[in-house]
């Protein structure tokens, strides 16, 4: 149940009547509902990963299919703390800074990509082919020690396949940065009017933190280490 001012929200389902999706039996539970309460309370929620480290956290922002849940699990995996894969609710603090807080402790991941994580597939929780392709890893399972509810951001990442043989971390401009994280931010869901509030609030975050790209490679620990590498050169 959420409540949201005077209005109220319940929401069940009967597994005896049709098979839940994977996003809510195991890993996302009711997150429409969710994201639409934020909305009503003027929260912007952002499609990213969250990664951190003594306190300081960087997203990874691009579009569907980009690398941000495959890079969120690598970071996991060698040690960085963990707040999201997904969806990321962004506070706007007083000193101007932002905050991200995170939704779920889990990580959606295309199912031919857990070969990649051999460590974690015996506790994957499988998607139903042909009509879910993701698996779904519960990270309080296996890393509670490595979950974090909040942490300031501190830089923002976007990742693509490079052509390299080892991760390549460059600068990117605001404007490529913005593009990578807007357009899945403010689409997640209708926002009634909150679309241009919440654009501003994604430029204004943009615009205070050093951005970069992350040209990744199949060395999934090689990739974490370069993110490694930089919370720890941020101030």
């Amino acid at each position: 149940m959420l409540v949201s001012g005077s209005r109220i929200g319940a929401y069940c389902f009967l597994d005896r009547v049709a098979r839940p999706h994977l996003h809510l039996r195991a890993g996302k539970a009711f997150a429409r509902p969710l994201l639409e309460w934020h909305n009503d309370q003027d929260v912007q929620i952002a499609h990213t990963g969250l990664v951190a480290r003594d306190g300081k956290g960087v997203l990874f922002a691009g579009k569907s299919g980009s690398g941000k849940s495959t890079l969120s699990l690598a970071c996991v995996c060698a040690g960085l703390d963990y707040l999201s894969d997904d969806y990321v609710s962004l506070q706007h603090r007083l000193d101007g800074s932002f905050a991200g807080h995170s939704l779920y402790n889990s990580v959606f991941l295309d199912t031919t990509h857990l070969e990649c994580f051999t460590e974690l597939f015996p506790h994957a929780i499988k998607g139903q082919p042909p009509q879910e392709t993701k698996s779904v890893i519960i990270l309080s399972h296996l890393f509670p020690d490595r979950l974090r509810r909040e942490v300031r951001i501190s830089a923002l990442v976007l990742p693509r396949v490079g052509e390299s043989s080892t991760p390549h971390l460059r600068p990117a401009s605001k404007g490529e940065a913005l593009l990578g994280l807007g357009p899945s931010s403010l689409l997640q869901i209708p926002n009634r009017g909150l679309g241009a509030r919440g654009f501003g609030k994604l430029a204004q975050l943009v615009e205070q933190i050093p951005c970069y790209w992350l040209e990744v490679t199949s060395d999934l620990r090689s990739n974490a280490s370069r993110v490694e590498d930089l919370l720890t050169a941020l101030v």
